[in-house]
Parts: C-alpha cells; sequence; structure tokens
C-alpha cells in the first residue's frame, strides 16, 4: 500500500534560545481527494 506523507518544520528563535519543531501526516492513497489513488 502507498502512503502520501507530509512533514513540515518551523524553527523557532527565542531570546534564550531555539527549538525546532516537526510535524508529519500521513494518508494511504485513495483517502485524500487531492491525491489519484
Amino acid at each position: 500500500m502507498d502512503f502520501f506523507v507530509v512533514i513540515s518544520g518551523r524553527r523557532v528563535d527565542l531570546d534564550n534560545g531555539h527549538y525546532v519543531d516537526y510535524i508529519g501526516h500521513g494518508y494511504p492513497f485513495g483517502l485524500r481527494f487531492d491525491t489519484s489513488p
């Protein structure tokens, strides 16, 4: 089974340091309207 995966990240700079935040979503093909099965 093929999957459609989206991973996005952001880097936030703070006064006392910084951190990187990542989030991901995965869908089997055919469950989303914007992807063809």
